[in-house]
């Protein structure tokens, strides 16, 4: 009769939609622990063919079932996880065949599972500043990596498999516990950045490294038992 006419409100239990039209879940910095990103993926609609799920700076000790289960993996083209309490990631990630960025920077990672080995697409993988002491020796299977960020780990050594990255550009390596590099480095022809710096134990670099035509940058600071090249060359930088 008399009032005027108001909007219906939505029902409170109506779903969640968490992606927006680039079909991107951007939850950064939110504060989430994986309880309560595990609901909220439960209770979202419209996920399924996310391409790009951006989860950095949360407080994530792990990446909950219930997201991976709302998703369809083979849509997923970026997943960034920097900046949380990961202790593990997820196998099930290896069915993430078109992912072809995975960041997974500053976390608590000791270990990454053999499954990310088949992630075929994969175009730049962060794994920086973790515990990680060793990696997957299947990793090279990997063969569109051209970016691999591994700075801040405790590797001592990276698989030989990695020489088969026939399009890797950049590679950090810098403040490890490297003791070698691999012989056949001289496979990464368009390698134009490799940085070692602060691995204090490595002796020398291979021979191979000659063959890096497009080396641009070497960084070697704080490799003082490095025999070769010899320590007046080191000093002099990493455009050495």
């Amino acid at each position: 009769a008399g009032g005027a006419l108001g909007v219906m409100a939505p029902p409170t239990d109506a779903p969640v939609r968490l992606a927006d039209a680039d079909g991107a879940v951007l939850l950064a910095n939110r504060g989430l622990c994986a309880e309560k990103l595990g609901a909220l993926f439960e209770d979202a609609a419209g996920v399924a063919s996310v391409r790009t799920i951006s989860l950095d700076g949360n407080a994530l000790t792990e990446l909950p079932r219930s997201v991976l289960a709302a998703i369809d993996l083979q849509s997923l083209r970026t997943l960034w996880l920097d900046g949380n309490r990961l202790t593990s990631l997820p196998a099930a990630l290896g069915k993430c065949v078109a992912l072809e960025r995975l960041h997974a920077a500053g976390n608590l990672l000791e270990a990454v599972p053999d499954e990310l080995c088949q992630l075929r697409s994969l175009r730049a993988l962060s794994l920086a500043r973790n515990r990680l002491t060793c990696l997957p020796g299947e990793l090279g299977r990997c063969t569109l990596l051209e970016s691999v960020w591994l700075s801040g780990n405790r590797l001592q050594a990276v698989p030989a498999s990695l020489c088969k990255l026939s399009d890797l550009r950049a590679l950090w390596l810098n403040d490890n516990e490297l003791l070698t590099l691999p012989d056949c480095t001289g496979s990464w022809m368009l390698l134009e950045q490799l940085q070692l710096g602060g691995n204090a134990a490595l002796l020398e670099l291979p021979a191979g490294l000659g063959f890096c035509s497009a080396l641009k940058r070497l960084g070697l600071q704080g490799c003082a038992a490095l025999r070769v090249p010899p320590a007046e060359i080191v000093a002099q930088g990493p455009s050495s």
